[in-house]
């Protein structure tokens, strides 16, 4: 369910759908308030509740309860009031190896599948159909092959991402594809070999991977990628459990100190900005730093004003 909603929540950002005051927890399940799909009243914190992926296992939990085994069919008769319970039903129902026959209003209560232009039958069918980035993504990332194949202790292809990547700029370009789409074909190719890194990554460096836009899709690249060639989905099935533990909120914590801060400190505004800014978040995604006053007191010490002074002058 969770590779579900990263799904949902990156095409309602590419549609300018997605609202993070409504959708922290970025499901790609929650609707608009008022739209002429909406029917009567809803409770947000309802709807919040029914999109959180642990919903999946609470419905097949009761599945089982109910006797329902691999092959059986099971009918899910639901209002889109709550696309996150059918959702959760749907995958339920897969993960037991069972069959789902699906009915479902296309109204809904507030919050609910109440967006026209990201209605459940859309995210049905969103789910079913890849996007046109992943398709070419998919098709294009090995395209490097050919032209960096060398024989040593046996046949290599070092960098073929890079070379893929190149290609496959040049194949979007020539289709006139959005500059949108061609970007994420193109960062799809350049990044699908490091996806097998992920488990050794520096905790920072990992969180920032996962949290990248169009992650989802690669994620989905890569488990194609594996399934046609050595079958062994053993990264893939690291990162979904990995991701399944991590509080959302942990992948862009606030910051513990900001420009502002900086200034405050008696630092003039310029380049070392954002190197400090950055260095910082490493080390409170890493766990390291956890408080403000933690923050400033390592940038006092690893940036003196003087020291800071002398690089500016030299």
């Amino acid at each position: 369910m969770a590779r579900c909603e990263g799904v949902l929540y990156e095409e309602k950002c590419r549609l300018g759908l997605y609202d993070a005051e409504t959708d922290p927890e970025k499901t790609g399940l929650i609707g608009v308030e008022f739209s002429p799909l909406t029917t009567s009243q809803g409770h947000l914190p309802d709807k919040q509740a029914a999109a959180r992926p642990a919903m999946a296992d609470v419905v097949a939990e009761y599945l089982r309860r109910a006797g329902v085994e691999e092959g059986d069919w099971v009918a899910v008769n639901a209002s889109a009031s709550f696309p996150g319970f059918i959702l959760a039903s749907l995958c339920a129902v897969e993960s037991m190896k069972a069959n789902a026959q699906i009915a479902f209003s296309y109204g809904a209560s507030m919050y609910g599948g109440t967006d026209p232009e990201f209605t459940f039958p859309v995210m049905l069918d969103l789910l079913n159909h890849p996007s046109a980035a992943l398709a070419l993504g998919v098709l294009l990332h090995d395209a490097g092959k050919p032209a960096t194949q060398t024989r040593t202790d046996r046949i290599r292809f070092n960098d073929h991402d890079k070379a893929g990547a190149i290609i496959a700029r040049e194949v979007c370009e020539r289709l006139r594809l959005p500059r949108r789409d061609t970007e994420r074909v193109v960062w799809l190719v350049a990044q699908h070999m490091r996806f097998q890194h992920i488990p050794k990554m520096r905790e920072s460096k990992r969180k920032r991977t996962i949290r990248a836009d169009g992650f989802e899709e690669l994620k989905e690249l890569c488990r194609i990628d594996c399934l046609a060639s050595h079958g062994n989905l053993d990264t893939v099935v690291w990162v979904e459990n990995y991701q399944a533990q991590l509080p959302p909120e942990s992948l862009r914590p606030e910051p513990l100190v900001q420009g502002n801060d900086l200034i405050a400190l008696g630092y003039p505004p310029g380049p070392l900005f954002s190197k400090i800014l950055k260095h910082v978040e490493d080390l409170q995604l890493d766990g390291r730093l956890t408080t403000p006053d933690e923050a400033r007191a390592f940038i006092l010490a690893h940036w003196p004003r003087e020291r800071q002074a002398r690089d500016e002058g030299s």
